[in-house]
């Protein structure tokens, strides 16, 4: 019997507010994840461009590169690895950021169904229904 009184009992203010607490940070890591899921799709988006293009001309011509805040002059044939390599690391990193954000987005279910009461839409008097004036 004392296991119903905890389980039907109101939360206090203090309890209310660490789970609001609680639920910003998970949806703002959320949020976060999603953000860097964003730009490095297009960072794989821009590299499969650029090589594209690379792969388009004579693999003696000359391409600027940006590397470490310095611009080097290189051959195509010399940066087309490269980029590879580097689109081969983003794949990676988008796949794990995927995961990661399936895990979340679990995390944050488990979560609402833990501490959130959100009624059935069967308990929730219509609306439709009502007795007009």
């Amino acid at each position: 019997m004392d296991s119903d009184n905890r389980k039907s009992r109101i939360p206090t203010f203090e309890e209310t507010e660490k789970l609001l607490i609680k639920f910003n940070e998970l949806n703002a890591e959320q949020e976060e994840l999603i953000r860097l899921l964003d730009n490095l799709e297009k960072e794989v988006k821009q590299t499969n461009i650029d090589l594209d293009a690379l792969r388009n001309v004579n693999e003696e011509n000359f391409c600027y590169r940006i590397e470490n805040d310095k611009v080097r002059i290189l051959k195509a044939k010399e940066i087309i690895p490269t980029l590879e390599k580097e689109k081969l690391k983003k794949d990676k990193e988008l796949d794990s950021l995927r995961k990661r954000i399936v895990e979340q987005n679990e995390e944050m279910v488990e979560f609402k169904k833990k501490y959130l009461k959100i009624p059935d839409s069967k308990d929730v008097p219509s609306t439709s229904n009502a007795e007009k004036p």
